[in-house]
């Protein structure tokens, strides 16, 4: 199924053109704010510049076709959330013989509209999809799912397309996974990120890419880092990536070669010399306080970027009233401290998988882990998925105000459809305007899974959602739980 490029249309839409930095907020220390612990982090690291990736030339009409290599993402309570999810299930498949006709959640604000819109980067076989995408200032679009990349323009004009292992083109990589991309819009760069063996410590390697310009057929800087950290056997994998003024985050889960979950780490980058070319300085955080799964940095929402340091989020994969929030304090070249704040929120429930039109095969919705969030003006924004009602899957969005760690949540969804794996992003012109986007999955009993997209505004209004991309099939592999 092809995805459109729409989805993610408000990045581009709150951008200026001008660099703004904007300086993090300060958590008063509240009786449900004191501190509750740390985290360490490693001694310094340098990482030399691999060498320059200049865009080896590819054929602009091929596309893979490649047989299917699934890579599960566990969870860290696999094991419980599996059960849960089955256990729902049997509640839910008893509602689907008598459920009835009902509308979403909204309270009406306006529904987005549909504007420009071409075909994106093409799946290419492999489940998950993992894809991602990043928007620049000067309207490049760079798109990667799983194995490929490819380059596009705001008219749909694809400039670049290419397999990962022919891109990064190093003798030593022979497979990769996760892609992610991020558009840095105070420095006016791009960065894209992919990972080797997440399920090997021995071969885990992080590999990181810095755009040259604001152009990314311009080529890139190239670098990589051990995904083993701890030299423990345990192997990095389900990456997350923002930038602030100065610094890259990347976080992501370990496991051990057993299949068990470790813990989740965090590595801080010198971005600027990666910027440049130059030899990485980086350190990594471990034995978080709160033992965080699927830990997420949160970018700045706009046009700029802020720090020192940088906030991180986190929800359990499984059943939980607990928001764990953290503030990363200051850059490498000061004295950063990783401080834990446990916020109470309403409580969310693991959700069972998505019915699908025309199979028995049901889609896995994943669990509660966190997915996608921004911190714009004194608000940490971020979505997960979670139970709506009676079995079937919402979109839990929240709104954290820093300042005193007061939350305002809702969870978004219609009664016989599964909405899941949400993604988030600003809708606004002034960085005192809350109003989001959140793009997501459709799937029911009685249609294809879909990509749709929603509004909340700025005073907590939720419009109904708009189809963006109808489904044409049912996807075949749904994995484990």
């Amino acid at each position: 199924m092809k995805k459109p490029f729409l989805i993610l249309l408000p990045f581009l839409l709150i951008a200026g053109q001008g660099y703004a930095q904007h300086p993090k907020a300060i958590i008063r220390q509240s009786e449900q704010s004191i501190p509750r612990g740390e985290g360490n982090h490693s001694s310094r690291f340098v990482a030399d510049c691999k060498g320059s990736v200049n865009n080896p030339s590819s054929d602009l009409q091929w596309r893979s076709i490649v047989n299917p290599a699934p890579i599960i993402h566990r969870s860290d309570k696999n094991a419980l959330v599996k059960q849960l999810k089955e256990e729902r299930m049997i509640h839910k498949l008893q509602l689907e013989k008598t459920k009835s006709t009902t509308s979403e959640n909204s309270t009406l604000t306006p529904a987005p509209n549909i504007g420009r819109n071409f075909e994106g980067n093409s799946s290419n076989g492999f489940s998950p999809l993992d894809n991602s995408l990043a928007i620049s200032n000067g309207g490049y679009i760079i798109s990667v799912a799983n194995t490929t990349i490819e380059y596009a323009t705001m008219a749909g004009q694809v400039l670049y397309y290419n397999d990962l292992i022919s891109f990064i083109n190093d003798t030593e990589i022979e497979g990769v996974c996760d892609p992610v991309v991020i558009y840095d819009s105070g420095s006016d760069r791009f960065v894209f990120f992919c990972q080797v063996s997440p399920l090997n410590s021995t071969q885990s390697k992080l590999l990181i890419f810095f755009s040259k310009s604001n152009n990314p057929m311009d080529g890139w800087w190239y670098y990589k880092i051990t995904g083993n950290p701890l030299n423990d056997g345990s192997a990095f994998d389900y990456p997350k990536l923002a930038v602030s003024n100065n610094e890259l985050y990347i976080t992501g889960n370990l496991y051990f070669d057993n299949g068990n979950f470790n813990q989740s780490v965090i590595y801080q980058i010198n971005k600027i010399a990666g910027f440049a070319g130059q030899s990485l300085n980086w350190q990594y955080w471990h034995n978080i306080s709160g033992g965080p799964f699927t830990l997420t940095p949160l970018q700045w929402g706009q046009q700029g970027n802020y720090g020192p340091g940088c906030y991180l989020v986190a929800s359990s994969s499984s059943d939980n009233n607990i928001i764990w929030f953290y503030d990363l304090t200051d850059d490498m070249t000061g004295s950063p401290t990783l401080v834990y704040h446990p916020v109470n929120v309403t409580p969310y429930k693991v959700a069972p998988n998505a019915l699908q039109k025309g199979t028995d095969v049901k889609l896995n919705t994943n669990d509660c882990r966190m997915l996608s969030g921004f911190y714009l003006n004194g608000t940490a924004h971020f979505v997960f998925n979670s139970e709506f009602s009676d079995g079937y899957c919402g979109i839990n969005y929240h709104r954290l105000e820093v300042a005193n760690l007061s939350d305002q949540s809702m969870v978004f969804g219609l009664a016989g459809s599964d909405y899941s794996y949400p993604s988030v992003a600003s809708f606004a012109n002034e960085t005192n305007d809350k109003s989001v986007m959140i793009g997501f999955l459709k799937s029911s009993s009685t249609t294809f899974p879909s990509i749709r997209i929603v509004n909340c505004d700025n005073d907590f209004n939720w419009s109904g959602s708009t189809e963006v991309k109808a489904g044409n099939g049912y996807v075949h592999y749904s994995g484990d739980p």
